[in-house]
């Protein structure tokens, strides 16, 4: 039997097989929380997070999973770590520990060398930030192999970022560029390509955690992670949780400077049309729809940035803190009142 590449251990990679946000939505809101209190969130705000409140301090929760969507598998289990302490850091938290989550694919087993080396990248990251791996659970003879962790963290109630405080007249800013699906499909099918998107290895490896350490120094009303549901997805879900609407500028988005030359209309994930169908009642369009554009607003992303909603006043200086950190940082829109979790595309 021929050895399969690492990124064609699954048929579609990232965030694939996650369900869409509008099946989801429907699905959730048949449920009730079990015990609903003061000290829990359920479904209501679609926080990023899980939540539980004790005293003066907040545990924070995720778990996600993602499919190989690059060609090394030690690079995978970087951006794996990357991907779901994004959620924890949305919040502001610190991530204190984590469990792994592992589907081996019928092609693998324990012995394999790619498994080995997953693992021991995802953990020595795990180390480095000192986030204590305390356990997990794998799943064997699987269709598509899968990594992801359940992550936990902590944090001062009064410092606690959820998504439901943006304020008419904040400044939305964008602290990773856009673009790791079409670089994933891009590179899927031309391993050449690899070396030429080093800056989308180097940004989805990048933990969100000074990001967020910056977004509570400087007064931030509101965030949310940029990952499967897209720019506009998880945007909406920021307005509609604070009952208001935002105005963004194309020409402000940032984008991999590697993936520009590919972005085309066949480059789209099969998240792309779950995407555009949760928010098309959400967004108005004033300039005309590219092939830049199709991909971008709904491009699934794995390991994104922080959408930040912050006071006018605070933006300058915390665009300048992540600069001195080596992390570039893009005002996209502003928030306004109107229609809620409508969102108005300038260009």
């Amino acid at each position: 039997m021929v050895k399969k590449r690492f990124i064609d251990l699954a048929v579609h990679g990232g965030c694939s097989k996650k369900l869409g946000a509008p099946q989801l939505r429907t699905l959730l809101s048949k449920l009730q929380p079990p015990n609903k209190s003061e000290n829990t969130t359920f479904f209501d705000s679609w926080l990023d997070f899980g939540r539980y409140d004790f005293g003066e301090d907040v545990l924070v929760s995720n778990v996600d999973i993602i499919l190989p969507m690059v060609l090394s598998p030690m690079d995978f289990g970087e951006i794996a770590v990357a991907h779901v302490l994004s959620d924890i850091y949305a919040s502001g938290a610190t991530p204190i520990f984590v469990l792994n989550i592992v589907g081996v694919s019928r092609e693998l087993d324990s012995e394999s060398s790619d498994l080995l080396d997953m693992l021991k990248a995802a953990n020595e990251k795990l180390r480095h930030e000192n986030i204590a791996l305390v356990g997990g659970h794998t799943v064997t003879e699987q269709e598509d192999f899968y990594y992801g962790l359940a992550a936990v963290g902590i944090i001062k109630k009064v410092d606690l970022v959820t998504n439901e405080k943006a304020t008419p007249g904040n400044i939305l800013v964008l602290t990773k560029p856009l673009g790791t699906s079409v670089a994933s499909i891009s590179w899927k099918d031309n391993v050449e390509l690899r070396d030429e998107f080093e800056d989308v290895l180097r940004g989805m490896k990048q933990l969100n955690k000074v990001a967020a350490q910056e977004m509570i120094t400087h007064g931030a009303t509101a965030c949310t992670d940029i990952t499967g549901f897209g720019l506009l997805g998880h945007m909406h879900n920021l307005l509609r949780a604070s009952n208001v609407s935002a105005v963004i500028d194309v020409n402000k988005l940032p984008i991999y400077e590697s993936v520009l030359p590919f972005i085309q209309k066949t480059h789209v994930t099969s998240l792309w049309g779950k995407n555009f169908e949760y928010v098309k009642d959400y967004f108005d369009l004033k300039v005309n729809f590219s092939p830049l554009l199709e991909n971008i607003l709904f491009d699934a992303q794995v390991s994104g940035g922080l959408l930040v909603s912050l006071p006018e006043a605070k933006v300058d200086n915390f665009i300048n803190a992540l600069k001195d950190e080596g992390i570039t940082a893009s005002v996209i829109g502003e928030i306004k009142s109107g229609d809620i979790g409508k969102i108005e595309i300038l260009g």
